[in-house]
């Protein structure tokens, strides 16, 4: 019997026999992660000697024939999950990290039942197997490469006007460091002990320039970490140093943005007529959290859509708040999303966003003309 289908068998039985934990939904989320692509362990076969893999052909019937035998189980864990909110267009931040949750949860239980830690490995490894995963899509994108490589992968092209020629998506902390990490707090009855959200910070995501990306891979460091690296302890971008990528031309994207939130150029270009009258009619005011990045810092960045509001890039804009104005600067080349930023603000603004807010509070902003804004506590005066 081949490795393959030997793991194939025992991630068919662990479905069956824990999978009934899971509400039917729940079941059906999950399982869609484990057949994805043709290399997953559900979408491969042996005919005549021969490997056939195949998503259509093998990996949904045997979907099928799996929601028709899962053992149910007396009560749910997923009760509080809403699985439409962690795929596509409906994912929510906070119900996908609620879903991974619920995913260790699963794993523990299975581990406890089994004192099999293989069973746990081969569904987790084969759950984060495609970019639209759970496991996958809990990592934002953070960062991006000063300039595109000269390198072209998969399918792009040097006559593309896609917007990622050049880049590839790659994850700082490789997504099975991530995954073997949890592991090995299950075997050691260790879960109850970590936190999650600090582990989130340093799971995320590069837009790498290809020709960095290939230096990884030249280095041995495409899937995993340095030997003396430690999660928690040390950073993230070691593995990028090891590989000799000059980590100065790595520049943050704010705020974090998640791949589904990436729109093509052309979108970006094109401004939304209708959605720029709701703005003028509601005038021109939004709200923006202030999140680690904006809180300790002096810029902010605007949602596109407002780009019709805002003065021309590198020109002064006049900034109110708490009864005094100081100037700053628009800047419409801080990041590859077109959102105009609002920078070089100053001191007393940072002053008086840490004397008056706390972290995540929300700012108001209200755009006076393009080149005037004032801005606002919750306790202040309505817009």
């Amino acid at each position: 019997m081949s490795v393959t289908i030997k793991k194939q068998k025992i991630l068919i039985q662990t479905i069956i026999n824990f999978f009934g934990y899971l509400s039917e939904t729940g079941q059906y989320r999950l399982l869609q992660d484990l057949k994805r692509t043709k290399n997953q362990y559900l979408c491969f076969q042996l005919v005549d000697g021969k490997k056939i893999k195949s998503v259509s052909e093998i990996g949904v019937p045997n979907v099928k024939h799996l929601l028709k035998n899962i053992n149910k189980q007396k009560s749910v864990i997923d009760q509080d999950i809403e699985w439409k909110k962690t795929i596509g267009k409906y994912q929510d931040r906070e119900m996908t990290i609620l879903a991974f949750k619920i995913m260790l949860e699963l794993s523990e239980i299975i581990f406890k039942e089994t004192n099999n830690i293989e069973c746990v490995e081969i569904l987790m490894g084969q759950l984060k197997g495609n970019k639209s995963s759970i496991i996958r899509s809990l990592a934002q994108t953070k960062y991006q490469s000063s300039t595109p490589g000269k390198r072209l992968v998969g399918k792009q092209t040097k006559k593309s006007n896609n917007r990622n020629v050049g880049y590839v998506e790659e994850h700082v902390l490789p997504t099975k460091v991530f995954v073997k990490y949890f592991i090995e707090q299950i075997k050691n009855n260790c879960l109850r002990n970590i936190n999650l959200n600090d582990i989130l910070e340093d799971y995320f995501t590069v837009n790498l320039n290809t020709d960095d990306d290939y230096k990884l891979s030249q280095k041995g460091f495409k899937n995993t970490m340095p030997k003396d690296w430690k999660l928690l302890r040390d950073n993230p971008f070691v593995r990028y140093s090891r590989a000799g990528i000059n980590i100065k031309t790595i520049l943050p994207i704010n705020p974090p943005v998640r791949k589904n939130d990436i729109k093509p150029k052309d979108e970006l270009i094109k401004i939304d007529q209708e959605k720029s009258k709701k703005e003028i009619d509601n005038n021109r005011h939004c709200e923006i959290a202030l999140k680690k990045t904006y809180f300790s810092n002096d810029f902010f960045n605007f949602k596109t859509d407002l780009n019709p509001f805002l003065g021309e890039s590198n020109s002064q804009i006049k900034i109110e708040f708490n009864n005094k104005y100081v100037l700053g600067i628009i800047d419409r080349k801080a990041n590859n999303f077109r959102a105009p930023r609002v920078r070089n603000i100053g001191n007393e603004y940072k002053d008086w966003i840490k004397g008056f807010f706390n972290l995540n509070d929300t700012l108001f902003i209200k755009i006076i003309n393009p080149n005037h804004i004032k801005l606002f506590h919750k306790n202040d005066l309505k817009l």
